[in-house]
Protein backbone atom coordinates (compact mmCIF):
# COMPACT_ATOMS: atom_id res chain seq x y z
CA UNK A 1 0.00 0.00 0.00
CA UNK A 2 1.28 3.52 -0.78
CA UNK A 3 -0.12 6.83 0.84
CA UNK A 4 -0.50 10.09 -1.12
CA UNK A 5 -0.93 13.16 0.72
CA UNK A 6 -2.65 15.95 -0.96
CA UNK A 7 -4.71 19.41 -0.48
CA UNK A 8 -8.02 20.54 -1.87
CA UNK A 9 -7.66 23.43 -3.95
CA UNK A 10 -10.35 25.69 -4.78
CA UNK A 11 -10.56 24.47 -8.17
CA UNK A 12 -11.14 20.81 -6.75
CA UNK A 13 -14.53 21.90 -5.62
CA UNK A 14 -17.73 22.29 -7.20
CA UNK A 15 -20.60 25.42 -6.66
CA UNK A 16 -21.88 24.19 -3.15
CA UNK A 17 -17.72 24.42 -2.05
CA UNK A 18 -17.29 20.76 -1.98
CA UNK A 19 -14.92 18.61 -3.48
CA UNK A 20 -16.31 17.91 -7.51
CA UNK A 21 -17.04 14.11 -8.34
CA UNK A 22 -14.65 14.45 -11.25
CA UNK A 23 -11.89 15.91 -9.21
CA UNK A 24 -12.12 12.59 -7.24
CA UNK A 25 -10.98 10.56 -10.12
CA UNK A 26 -8.46 13.39 -10.83
CA UNK A 27 -6.47 12.78 -7.25
CA UNK A 28 -7.01 9.36 -7.57
CA UNK A 29 -5.00 9.05 -10.98
CA UNK A 30 -2.35 11.46 -9.13
CA UNK A 31 -1.72 9.35 -6.22
CA UNK A 32 -1.99 6.30 -8.47
CA UNK A 33 0.83 7.82 -10.90
CA UNK A 34 2.60 8.70 -7.69
CA UNK A 35 2.96 5.16 -6.11
CA UNK A 36 3.59 3.40 -9.65
CA UNK A 37 6.59 6.01 -9.53
CA UNK A 38 7.41 4.84 -6.05
CA UNK A 39 7.57 1.13 -7.00
CA UNK A 40 9.52 1.74 -10.34
CA UNK A 41 6.75 1.88 -12.72
CA UNK A 42 6.93 6.19 -13.45
CA UNK A 43 4.26 7.00 -15.63
CA UNK A 44 4.91 9.62 -18.14
CA UNK A 45 7.49 7.35 -20.43
CA UNK A 46 6.28 7.51 -24.53
CA UNK A 47 3.75 5.22 -25.10
CA UNK A 48 5.02 4.19 -28.34
CA UNK A 49 8.50 2.95 -26.17
CA UNK A 50 6.50 0.86 -24.30
CA UNK A 51 5.32 -2.99 -25.28
CA UNK A 52 2.26 -2.79 -23.33
CA UNK A 53 -0.14 -0.16 -22.13
CA UNK A 54 -2.82 0.30 -19.36
CA UNK A 55 -5.70 1.34 -20.03
CA UNK A 56 -8.55 1.93 -17.53
CA UNK A 57 -11.79 0.17 -18.59
CA UNK A 58 -13.76 0.92 -15.36
CA UNK A 59 -13.75 3.29 -12.79
CA UNK A 60 -16.07 3.77 -9.67
CA UNK A 61 -16.03 6.46 -6.37
CA UNK A 62 -17.89 6.69 -3.61
CA UNK A 63 -18.67 9.60 -1.52
CA UNK A 64 -18.76 9.06 2.71
CA UNK A 65 -18.39 12.56 3.87
CA UNK A 66 -18.27 16.36 2.50
CA UNK A 67 -14.85 17.22 1.65
CA UNK A 68 -14.05 20.74 1.25
CA UNK A 69 -11.20 23.16 -0.16
CA UNK A 70 -7.88 23.20 2.42
CA UNK A 71 -8.86 19.91 3.88
CA UNK A 72 -5.74 17.63 3.86
CA UNK A 73 -6.28 14.31 2.30
CA UNK A 74 -4.39 11.15 2.06
CA UNK A 75 -5.18 9.06 -0.57
CA UNK A 76 -4.20 5.37 -0.01
CA UNK A 77 -3.28 3.26 -3.27
CA UNK A 78 -3.55 -0.60 -2.74
CA UNK A 79 -3.43 -3.35 -5.63
CA UNK A 80 -6.23 -5.77 -4.90
CA UNK A 81 -5.69 -8.08 -8.00
CA UNK A 82 -3.62 -8.73 -10.70
CA UNK A 83 -5.65 -10.84 -13.51
CA UNK A 84 -3.75 -12.45 -16.86
CA UNK A 85 -4.40 -8.92 -18.56
CA UNK A 86 -5.74 -6.42 -16.01
CA UNK A 87 -4.94 -4.38 -13.00
CA UNK A 88 -7.29 -3.40 -10.47
CA UNK A 89 -6.72 -0.53 -7.98
CA UNK A 90 -8.34 0.40 -5.00
CA UNK A 91 -8.50 3.55 -3.07
CA UNK A 92 -9.31 5.19 0.40
CA UNK A 93 -9.40 9.14 0.77
CA UNK A 94 -8.74 9.91 4.43
CA UNK A 95 -9.08 13.11 6.15
CA UNK A 96 -7.53 12.89 9.96
CA UNK A 97 -7.63 8.96 9.57
CA UNK A 98 -11.56 8.93 8.97
CA UNK A 99 -12.63 7.75 5.61
CA UNK A 100 -14.25 10.26 3.74
CA UNK A 101 -14.12 8.16 -0.01
CA UNK A 102 -13.51 5.32 -1.83
CA UNK A 103 -12.79 4.09 -5.48
CA UNK A 104 -11.79 1.82 -7.46
CA UNK A 105 -9.98 1.57 -11.20
CA UNK A 106 -9.63 -1.67 -13.43
CA UNK A 107 -7.07 -1.47 -16.07
CA UNK A 108 -6.49 -3.61 -19.11
CA UNK A 109 -2.78 -4.20 -20.40
CA UNK A 110 -2.82 -3.67 -24.57
CA UNK A 111 -0.04 -4.33 -26.49
CA UNK A 112 1.01 -0.80 -27.84
CA UNK A 113 1.79 -1.97 -31.26
CA UNK A 114 -2.01 -3.99 -32.14
CA UNK A 115 -4.27 -2.57 -29.36
CA UNK A 116 -4.79 -5.65 -28.31
CA UNK A 117 -4.92 -7.22 -24.72
CA UNK A 118 -1.78 -8.40 -23.58
CA UNK A 119 -0.79 -10.49 -20.09
CA UNK A 120 0.47 -7.99 -17.43
CA UNK A 121 4.51 -7.91 -18.12
CA UNK A 122 6.40 -10.22 -15.31
CA UNK A 123 8.52 -7.36 -14.26
CA UNK A 124 4.81 -4.89 -13.38
CA UNK A 125 3.97 -7.96 -11.39
CA UNK A 126 6.94 -8.14 -8.77
CA UNK A 127 7.25 -4.17 -8.50
CA UNK A 128 3.26 -4.19 -7.81
CA UNK A 129 3.56 -6.84 -5.20
CA UNK A 130 4.62 -3.85 -2.80
CA UNK A 131 1.27 -2.18 -3.02
CA UNK A 132 -1.04 -5.22 -2.43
Amino acid sequence: MYTHPVTVRLFHTDAAGVLFYGQQFMLMEEALEAALAQVGLPVGADPRAMPVMPVVVHADGDYRAPVRCGDRLDITVSVSAIGETSLTFMYRLLRSGVEVGLGRTIHVCLDSRTGTASAVPPQWRAALAALA
